[in-house]
C-alpha cells in the first residue's frame, strides 16, 4: 500500500506547483469577492454601479491583456520546450507595443470622458478619472510578465504575482471609509495592487538573469514578430472578447437603459454570478499553462482538459445550488438584505454561468491548438445576445433570457461537436 502511494506522489509531485498556483487563484478570486463585497456594504447603490462600470472598463482591457498572457504562454513554453529560446526577443517586442497601447487607451479614456460619463451617468471628476486611468499604463506590462511566468512554469512565483495583487487591492479598499470619496479609494486600489506587484519582477530578474538576458535583447531584436504569433495573438483576443462580453457587457446594457438603481440591483447579481464565476474559471484558467507543453501529447492533453472542465463544472453546481436552495444562510451572510433583490433572476443567472463555463473551456482548449472555429462562434453568439436585448429589454427579466438562450444552444452545440472526440473508450483504445 505504501509503495503504491509513493508511486502515486511520485507521478503527480511535478504538478504540486500547479496546484499551488490553482490555490492562489482560488484565494485571489476569493479576495477579489471580498473587494466587491465591500463595495456593496460601504458604497451607495449609485456607488457601487459607478464601480461596477470601471470594472467593466478593466474587463475590456483583459480581452487585450488576457490574450497577451495566454499567447506569451504558449510560445514561451514552446520556445523553451524546443530549445528556441533566442526567439523570445519576439515576445519582447510584443510587451513593448503593449505598453505603448496602455498608453495610448489612457490617453484615450480621458480625452472622451466628456462623453461616455455623460452616456453612462459617471462621475466626471477630474481626480477620479486620472486614478482610474493608471489600471490602462500598469496592466499591460504586468499581464506579459504573467504570461511569461505561466511559460516558464515559474508556479510559485506565478502563484504570489495573482495573491499579492488581489491581497493589496483589497486592503487598499479597507481605507475608503476613512475618505470623504470611498468611490475614490476604492478605484484607487486597483493601480496601487498592480504598481506594487510588479516589484517581483525585479526578484525574477535577479534569480533568472539568463532568461531576461535573452528577453531584453535588444541588439537582436527584429521588430518583425512571425505571422503565427500575430494570428494566435488575434483568435486568443477574439475568445478573450467572448470571456469579457459574457459576463460584462450586458452590465452597460443595463446601466443605459434601466435606472440607477435598478442598475445597481443588476450589479449585485452580476457579482453573485461572477462570484460562482471566478472560482470555476480558476480551473478552467489552469488549461493554457498546463496544456501549452503537452501540445504534441494527444492523450494526454484530452484527459488534463476534461478533468479541468469537470473541476470547473462541479465547482459552478455546487456554488448555484448553494446558493439558490440556501440564501438566507449564503447570500444573506455576504450581502445582506440586498439579496431578496436578485432572487428572482438568480437561478437562470446562475444556468447563464454554467452555459459560459462550458463554451469558455472548449474554446480556450482549442485555441491552444490554433483551432479557430470555436472563439468565432463565440463571436456571432455575443452578437444574436445583444441584438435580442436591444429588441426586448423592457425589463432585467428579458435581458436575462437574452443572454441564456443563445449563450445554452452554443454549450449544447460545442458539447454535440466533442462527444466522439472525448468518448472514453475511444481513451482506452488510443491507449
Amino acid at each position: 500500500m505504501n509503495d503504491r502511494l509513493s508511486l502515486i506522489l511520485k507521478k503527480y509531485y511535478h504538478h504540486f506547483p500547479l496546484f499551488i498556483f490553482w490555490v492562489a487563484n482560488m484565494g485571489a478570486n476569493f479576495l477579489n469577492w471580498l473587494y466587491n463585497l465591500f463595495a456593496t456594504k460601504n458604497l451607495s447603490l449609485t456607488d457601487f454601479g459607478n464601480l461596477t462600470l470601471f470594472t467593466t472598463f478593466e474587463y475590456f482591457i483583459f480581452i487585450i491583456t488576457g490574450a497577451l498572457i495566454m499567447t506569451l504562454n504558449r510560445y514561451t513554453a514552446i520556445f523553451l520546450k524546443n530549445n528556441k529560446a533566442g526567439k523570445i526577443r519576439y515576445l519582447f517586442v510584443m510587451s513593448i507595443y503593449s505598453s505603448l497601447l496602455g498608453l495610448v487607451l489612457a490617453i484615450i479614456y480621458l480625452g472622451t470622458a466628456f462623453l461616455w460619463t455623460r452616456y453612462f451617468q459617471f462621475p466626471y471628476n477630474a481626480s477620479l478619472l486620472i486614478i482610474s486611468s493608471l489600471m490602462f499604463i500598469l496592466i499591460f506590462p504586468l499581464s506579459c510578465y504573467k504570461g511569461l511566468l505561466n511559460g516558464r512554469q515559474l508556479f510559485y512565483l506565478a502563484a504570489l504575482v495573482v495573491f499579492l495583487e488581489a491581497l493589496i487591492k483589497l486592503l487598499v479598499s479597507l481605507l475608503s471609509p476613512l475618505s470623504q470619496n470611498p468611490l475614490h479609494i476604492t478605484i484607487l486600489a486597483v493601480p496601487i495592487s498592480m504598481f506594487v506587484t510588479m516589484f517581483l519582477i525585479l526578484k525574477d530578474k535577479k534569480e533568472d538573469p539568463e532568461f531576461f538576458r535573452k528577453f531584453f535583447n535588444f541588439a537582436l531584436i527584429e521588430v518583425k514578430i512571425p505571422s503565427d504569433i500575430w494570428n494566435f495573438l488575434s483568435q486568443s483576443i477574439f475568445l478573450k472578447i467572448g470571456v469579457v462580453a459574457f459576463v460584462s457587457l450586458d452590465l452597460l446594457f443595463v446601466k443605459h437603459y434601466f435606472s440607477s438603481e435598478i442598475a445597481g440591483t443588476y450589479a449585485i447579481l452580476s457579482m453573485v454570478g461572477k462570484m460562482i464565476f471566478f472560482f470555476s474559471q480558476s480551473f478552467i484558467a489552469l488549461i493554457p499553462p498546463l496544456i501549452s507543453p503537452m501540445l504534441t501529447n494527444k492523450n494526454g492533453k484530452k484527459i488534463s482538459f476534461l478533468i479541468l472542465l469537470s473541476l470547473g463544472l462541479v465547482t459552478t453546481i455546487s456554488c448555484s445550488l448553494i446558493f439558490n436552495l440556501l440564501p438566507q444562510y449564503s447570500l444573506k451572510f455576504f450581502i445582506g438584505e440586498k439579496y431578496l433583490l436578485i432572487m428572482p433572476y438568480l437561478l437562470k443567472y446562475c444556468l447563464i454561468i454554467l452555459m459560459i463555463t462550458i463554451v469558455l473551456a472548449f474554446s480556450t482548449y482549442y485555441v491552444l491548438q490554433k483551432k479557430y472555429f470555436y472563439s468565432l462562434s463565440i463571436l456571432l453568439t455575443l452578437i444574436c445576445e445583444y441584438i435580442l436585448i436591444i429588441l426586448n429589454h423592457t425589463s432585467l427579466e428579458n435581458i436575462i433570457d437574452s443572454i441564456l438562450l443563445p449563450t445554452s444552444i452554443l454549450a449544447l452545440i460545442f458539447v454535440i461537436l466533442n462527444l466522439k472526440k472525448f468518448n472514453k473508450l475511444n481513451l482506452i483504445k488510443n491507449g
